[in-house]
């Protein structure tokens, strides 16, 4: 964390900021006074550097097997709720699929009908160049 962060109070102020430490070349090209911040500085800056409380060490076995079995559970639980999503994904990939195989036949039936429409205009236009002669 200390490398990460750094304190600085730029020139011509008086009040020190966080800032990340990526921007240390260009507050020092600035004349800025650079120090490193205390951890307490560093999370009211930034909240999310905060690290994990530790969960409480289990002591006995019966502890331990409680632990064990709610870490399993809970494991097993977002097993199912994967599980779920994942027969959600392939419902709708296969739903999915129907509907552009259903497209793809109106497409291609839409084709035909130009294709049909064209020769019509063709036909007709002969037609009407035997007719004006």
């Amino acid at each position: 964390m200390a490398t990460k962060f750094i304190k600085v109070t730029p020139k011509g102020e008086t009040a020190p900021r966080i800032v990340l430490a990526t921007l240390k070349p260009f507050y020092l090209s600035q004349g800025a006074k650079i120090e490193e911040p205390t951890p307490e500085e560093v999370y009211a800056a930034e909240p999310t550097e905060r690290p994990a409380a530790a969960p409480a060490q289990p002591t006995t076995d019966d502890q331990l097997n409680a632990a064990f079995e709610e870490q399993k559970r809970i494991l097993e639980e977002d097993k199912a709720r994967l599980q779920q999503a994942l027969n959600d994904l392939q419902a709708e990939s296969a739903r999915l699929k129907e509907q552009i195989a259903a497209n793809e036949e109106k497409i291609k039936a839409q084709d035909t009908a130009i294709a049909e429409a064209e020769k019509v205009i063709e036909n007709l236009k002969k037609e009407l160049k035997k007719a004006e002669k």
